[in-house]
């Protein structure tokens, strides 16, 4: 990005630039949320639907490409349904219930968001039948998902979830100081960086998280791991995305900021994390 979509920190020196962009590349929901990522949830309502979802996701992923982020598996049980249902990185919703009284009562759980595109499966019959009109409703879903487009939006609608694990470890510092230049410059633009050690915000369209691996499949929001420590990085190259040290690029730590931020711009538009 150049021009236009990208604001300079005034503060460095010529050779310490800290560039922050001021639009990023996401997806305009229907009431007018910014969005990050297009999944497909496919919300259960009982035992029998959950072994279902499973079976539908490891045989059709090869349907979720491209505009499509993914599917993600969740039972009406828990307390988290109701944000993932709302959370505007879900652009589709599968409701699946054994028996019909269920399934209507799952209808109107996903009409609750109404902005997104939905399909109804009754875990009914002989597994195979259930299965093949599992796929075709996913196919369905898939296919209107698809005709989403990514759009310029502002930053100050972006808003970034921080997750430091090991806080006073010297990774830790280093990843918060590397965190701390973007942050500034991002809160210029409006944008927002909520620490989740204080705040907990189902609003996150991003997570950044620092010195552990974030276990959380079922969850909407893509993950963005970083770290200060580079023996932490060089052994898990398959999933830290980002280094944060000093020495990124051999050029101090303005090198590391400036390159966190294009890590995130990236992330945001559409480049997936290594945890996805």
């Amino acid at each position: 990005m150049t021009g236009e979509n990208w604001m300079m920190a005034d503060d460095f020196g010529p050779e310490e630039e800290v560039l922050v962009p001021a639009v990023f590349r996401g997806y305009r929901r229907k009431d007018g949320r910014a969005a990050v990522r297009n999944y497909v949830l496919l919300l259960t309502a009982d035992q029998q639907a959950n072994a279902i979802a499973e079976r539908l996701v490891q045989e059709n992923s090869s349907l979720a490409w491209g505009i499509v982020s993914g599917f993600r598996i969740c039972c009406a049980e828990k307390r988290e349904c109701a944000a993932l249902l709302q959370h505007p990185n879900t652009a589709a919703v599968l409701v699946m219930a054994a028996d019909e009284e269920s399934l209507k009562n799952m209808q109107s759980l996903a009409a609750a968001n109404d902005g997104i595109p939905s399909g109804a499966l009754l875990c009914a019959g002989t597994e195979e039948a259930v299965l093949a009109e599992g796929r075709k409703l996913l196919e369905e879903l898939a296919e209107t998902v698809r005709q989403c487009r990514r759009e310029d939006i502002p930053i100050s609608e972006l808003v970034l979830g921080l997750r430091i694990q090991e806080q006073e470890s010297a990774s830790g510092l280093v990843c918060r100081k590397t965190v701390s230049k973007f942050s500034e410059e991002f809160s210029k633009l409006g944008g927002k960086l909520l620490d989740l050690h204080t705040e907990n915000s189902s609003e996150i369209l991003l997570l950044v998280c620092a010195d552990a691996k974030a276990h959380e499949p079922e969850a909407v929001i893509p993950i963005l791991h970083i770290t200060g420590d580079r023996l932490r990085a060089e052994a898990h190259e398959d999933w830290i995305d980002f280094y944060a040290g000093s020495d990124a690029r051999g050029e101090g730590l303005a090198a590391a900021e400036e390159l966190l931020a294009g890590h995130i711009l990236a992330a945001v538009s559409g480049r997936r994390t290594k945890s996805e």
